[in-house]
C-alpha cells in the first residue's frame, strides 16, 4: 500500500497542509503506474457482479442529470431489486457515468488506502469511483461541500477548476453562492497517475474523453 506522500508526490504531507489545505488548488503530476494496484477495472466488475448495489449508494449521471434506476435495476415484482446487466449496459453506452460511493466498504485494498488518508489528515475519509467511457460529462459545473483529492486510476478526463464565490461554503447554507463567470484557475488533462486537491466550496466541470476512465 502507498503511504500518504507516494499518493501526492511530489508534494508531501506538511507541504499540503501548509500552502494548499483549504486555500488553493493543485495538481500532483506522477508516473503512469502510481494507482495502478489501487483498483482495476476488472476488480470494477467483480464488485458489480457480488454486491447488491442500490441508489443512493451506486448511481448513474449524464450531462447533469441522474438516470431513471428503473432503467438499470430490476423492478420489484421480479424479487428483490439487482443490477440488471442489460439495463446498465445501455445506459453506459449511451454516455451515462457511473458512481459508486463509500465503495472502500465493498473493497479492502481501497479501505486500507482511507485509512491511510485518515491517519494523515485526522478526519474522516471515504472514498467515490467514477467511471466512465464516452464523452458526456456526469456533472455540470459544481462545487463540493467537503474537500476532495481526486486520483486517476486510469485514462483521461479533462478538468476546469475556479476559485469558489464564497469562502468554505456549506451544503445547507440558505443562499447559495453563485456560480463563477471568469475563466478557471486550471483547464487541463489528468492522465494515468496524477492527483488533485480541491479545496471545499471550489466549483470544476470534468469531462471524459471518449475512452475508459476510472
Amino acid at each position: 500500500m502507498l503511504d500518504f506522500d507516494q499518493i501526492i508526490a511530489p508534494l508531501n504531507l506538511d507541504k499540503l497542509i501548509r500552502d494548499h489545505w483549504g486555500k488553493s488548488f493543485v495538481r500532483m503530476q506522477g508516473p503512469p503506474e502510481r494507482f495502478k494496484d489501487l483498483f482495476s477495472w476488472d476488480e470494477l466488475n467483480t464488485v458489480l457482479e457480488t454486491h447488491r448495489l442500490m441508489p443512493p449508494r451506486f448511481k448513474l449521471f449524464k450531462d447533469g442529470q441522474a438516470i431513471d434506476p428503473m432503467r438499470y435495476i430490476t423492478p420489484p415484482h421480479m424479487g428483490t431489486p439487482r443490477l440488471d446487466s442489460g439495463g446498465l449496459a445501455v445506459c453506459l453506452a449511451e454516455g451515462a457515468s457511473l458512481i459508486l460511493n463509500d465503495v472502500q466498504e465493498v473493497h479492502p485494498r481501497l479501505r486500507e488506502l482511507m485509512q491511510v488518508f485518515q491517519a494523515a489528515l485526522k478526519t474522516d475519509t471515504y472514498a467515490n469511483l467514477y467511471a466512465a467511457w464516452h464523452t458526456q460529462k456526469a456533472f455540470d459545473l459544481h462545487w463540493d461541500p467537503q474537500d476532495s483529492i481526486i486520483l486517476q486510476l486510469s485514462g483521461k478526463k479533462r478538468w476546469k477548476v475556479y476559485k469558489p464565490t464564497r469562502l468554505h461554503p456549506l451544503e445547507d447554507d440558505i443562499e447559495k453562492p453563485v456560480p463563477p463567470t471568469g475563466e478557471p484557475v486550471w483547464e487541463g488533462v489528468m492522465k494515468e497517475g496524477d492527483a488533485i486537491y480541491i479545496p471545499r466550496g471550489w466549483w470544476h466541470v470534468v469531462h471524459p474523453l471518449n475512452e475508459p476512465s476510472l
